[in-house]
């Protein structure tokens, strides 16, 4: 939530509620807040108050909120219980009654586990929303149950079976035995089948408790019938394709379908190139990086015509010790990452990512700590890197003319550029000016 100032514009009245018009002080934003919803309406036309701003993704827009002086939004809280007693809408159900710093009681249901026997004194409930009428609670606590919430436990694997989605497709299932014999389904990864899985145990975490006490799970098992988690093996290549990104349709991104030794089909990201050159039936050997509901898979048999090693483009070991091994070795960024990937894969695309994406980077950060060196340094290793991709024809794989022309405009104009940043840092370096001019007249 965001904290604000709100001026109270205007109350009026509209099919018999009441309603505050608030104008926010810092960007002029108005809103129109039901009195019912404020736990303290006693507000004046013209006067500001303090106000939580609380955006809603699937209204796509912000709602404000008072702050409660005792209670925070969301935060969970221990709440004296005063009574229990049925419920008025369904005899069946107990209620317990609790009170809040005001003395003011708050009935909230009791879940299943809790109607016989609740030991304690207090109940742990969730602060969900203020109203004049008060607190709105959600009951929270699970101290007599069996599993922790947010933890892993293994359970029991009884059967498998499915069920239907709101869209109306069948979602198959793993039947696991809760801790008092009653059956848990969880959603299956598609390797989890009656046939394929061969273990006597699901690893699952335990996300919340429904109202009958049940504990609602999230899959979390790493395992696999036939995979490990980094070892190398063969797919298949079934077929080639272009994904949109799903937080953002306009980027596109391209697609090997594999099919595995477990019968079923698995994707990994092609590399620039690979939707050209590869054919249905095609081996791809990848590792195997982690389990989860699809397999993360990194290819490692990458055959390239271009693909050069760091010692064959670049002969100073100085620079390939200081730069190229500290950015291959480095498994915290991304981009390092991503050249890992690619070196190692040998894939000559590698240069690219080193150069455009992490020796710029390098320079920029020497640049602005003044040191000339490093920077001169780098400046060299970006004109051997760039002169060798113009030269040995690694261009001439990009699948079309037009990323080939503009691959070459921008590899000449980077070249061009860090020349003359080489020339700068020379003078700045500290070298001897009448040799620098001297070399630059002849």
């Amino acid at each position: 939530m965001i904290e604000t100032i709100c001026k109270i514009e205007d109350k009026f009245r509209l099919e018999n509620k009441e309603y505050f018009k608030l104008v926010d002080r810092k960007d002029h934003e108005a809103y129109i807040v039901p009195l019912n919803q404020l736990f303290d309406d006693k507000l004046f036309i013209g006067s500001e108050y303090k106000f939580y701003k609380e955006y809603n993704s699937k209204l796509e827009k912000y709602f404000l909120t008072q702050e409660h002086p005792y209670y925070r939004l969301y935060k969970q809280y221990e709440f004296p219980i005063l009574r229990t007693e049925l419920c008025s809408e369904n005899k069946d159900i107990e209620v317990f009654v609790l009170t809040d710093n005001n003395n003011n009681e708050i009935r909230i249901k009791a879940l299943s586990s809790q109607w016989k026997g609740w030991g304690k004194e207090t109940l742990n409930c969730q602060i969900i929303a203020y109203s004049k009428k008060g607190l709105r609670l959600k009951n929270v606590d699970y101290s007599n149950m069996p599993y922790e919430i947010g933890k892993v436990y293994d359970f029991e694997v009884l059967d498998f079976g499915e069920y239907l989605n709101k869209k109306e497709q069948k979602v198959p299932t793993v039947i696991l035995k809760n801790s008092d014999g009653t059956e848990i389904n969880v959603t299956a990864f598609k390797w989890q089948t009656k046939t394929n899985w061969k273990f006597h145990t699901l690893s699952c975490e335990v996300i919340r408790y429904n109202y009958e006490g049940l504990p609602l799970l999230r899959n979390r098992d790493e395992r696999h019938p036939i995979y490990e988690v980094g070892d190398k093996y063969d797919f298949k290549v079934k077929g080639l394709k272009v994904k949109s990104d799903p937080k953002d349709s306009s980027k596109k991104y391209n697609v090997i379908e594999l099919f595995g030794q477990d019968g079923f089909m698995h994707e990994i990201n092609a590399l620039p190139g690979q939707m050209r050159t590869l054919k249905e039936g095609d081996d791809v050997q990848c590792i195997v990086q982690s389990i989860g509901y699809n397999l993360r898979l990194n290819q490692t048999n990458i055959k390239d015509p271009y693909f050069a090693t760091i010692n064959e483009i670049v002969e100073d070991k100085e620079l390939i010790s200081k730069y190229f091994n500290k950015a291959i070795d480095d498994k915290r960024d991304d981009d390092s990452i991503e050249l890992a990937n690619k070196y190692n894969s040998t894939h000559a695309f590698w240069v690219f990512t080193f150069c455009n994406k992490i020796l710029t980077r390098y320079f920029k950060e020497c640049s602005e700590r003044y040191d000339y060196k490093s920077s001169k340094q780098i400046a060299e290793l970006i004109i051997i890197i760039e002169k060798w991709i113009i030269k040995n024809g690694i261009i001439t794989s990009f699948p079309d003319e037009k990323s080939r022309k503009n691959t070459t405009t921008k590899a000449k104009q980077q070249l061009d550029k860090f020349i003359r940043i080489k020339d700068v840092l020379t003078v700045l370096e500290g070298l001897n000016l009448s040799d620098f001019f001297a070399k630059k007249i002849d």
